[in-house]
């Protein structure tokens, strides 16, 4: 026991950068495009066709159109399958733009709808729109909150076929091209790691990730974008690189037996903290921050093992043999 404690060392380091834009404002992405239908019950229909890619990018989509039309989220119905024929134009799921663009492109639709229904029912309770507002699918005067009625009960109360002709109401919004709207989200990384000075094994025994994504819309898909993108940050620290054959240039290891990754054998203790400093532009004030999770894991752990062996190693991967070179035991 006293042996093994002599040979590995402990240590921790940090990094800390900004990591990635939200990339929306580079005219290659092209518009996005949604629409949302109000249903005379009071249910919304949600045509946003952006892609699920994993980590309830959507969900920003849904609740940004409820809080902007004053809807509960429970009642807004999200069309999931995308059909590349009829249905909207989107640009592609890549970029940490998803829930940013999605979400702003949803508001500005969800306001035209709420214009044009408070106009509606505001010529019935003889009042002017802007006296109007909602919440909860329930129309009512800001100054008196008793006096409204639901989105139903206005649909319920007028002959359908001289009082209103769009039924249901619907909006189609297009994003444009922007070249200013556009946030850059800073992180830090700080990690624990245990360095076995006789194999030169480093092994991560925890990491704390802190990222200023502005506003947060889904707190449970950012904190998994954070800790999903330790899996390249690991990866690219210890293990992940690729071997070539000088000669012929030609990969040595181009297969899943002898390039490296990490497994969930690997995995350590990994604490997601969601930052709200940054306030950018649009509506919401968020960033993207999926690419850059990962940005300052590979500094993290080398700093971490320069504290814990006193010796710089800095090429990635920190393979054991790299570690051992470092100490001048290579070749024992």
């Amino acid at each position: 026991g006293e042996w093994f404690a002599e040979t590995k060392k402990r240590g921790m380091g940090f990094s800390v950068n900004n990591t990635w834009h939200t990339e929306n404002h580079e005219y290659r992405r092209g518009p996005t495009q949604v629409m949302i239908k109000l249903n005379p019950d009071g249910t919304v229909i949600l045509d946003a066709p952006t892609v699920e890619v994993g980590t309830g990018s959507n969900n920003c989509a849904v609740l940004a159109c409820a809080e902007t039309l004053g809807v509960s989220p429970e009642d807004v119905r999200w069309i999931s399958v995308q059909d590349t024929q009829t249905g909207l134009k989107d640009q592609v799921q890549t970029d940490s733009a998803v829930s940013y663009i999605l979400s702003e492109s949803v508001h500005h639709c969800a306001l035209d709808i709420k214009s044009k229904l408070l106009e509606k029912v505001g010529r019935k309770m003889n009042r002017k729109p802007e006296e109007l507002d909602i919440s909860e699918g329930r129309i009512f005067v800001k100054a008196s909150p008793e006096i409204g009625m639901t989105i139903k009960e206005y649909y319920d109360s007028i002959d359908l076929f001289t009082e209103d002709s769009l039924i249901p109401l619907t909006s189609f919004y297009t994003r444009p091209l922007s070249m200013e709207d556009f946030g850059t989200a800073y992180m830090a990384t700080f990690v624990e790691v245990e360095v076995d000075t006789e194999t030169g094994q480093v092994e991560v025994l925890r990491m704390v990730v802190a990222s200023d994504g502005g506003t947060i819309i889904f707190p449970p898909g950012a904190e998994g974008q954070l800790v999903g993108g330790q899996c390249q940050g690991l990866g690219e620290a210890l293990y992940e690189g690729m071997i070539y054959d000088e000669a012929t240039g030609i990969p040595l290891n181009f297969n899943f037996i002898d390039y490296k990754f990490p497994t969930m054998a690997d995995w350590p203790d990994i604490d997601p903290i969601l930052m709200e400093v940054y306030k950018g532009r649009g509506v919401y004030g968020c960033s993207g921050m999926g690419e850059g999770a990962p940005c300052c894991t590979p500094r993290a752990i080398e700093n971490a093992v320069y504290n814990a062996i006193g010796v710089r190693i800095n090429e990635t991967p920190i393979t054991p043999i790299k570690v051992l070179e470092a100490l001048g035991k290579a070749g024992e």
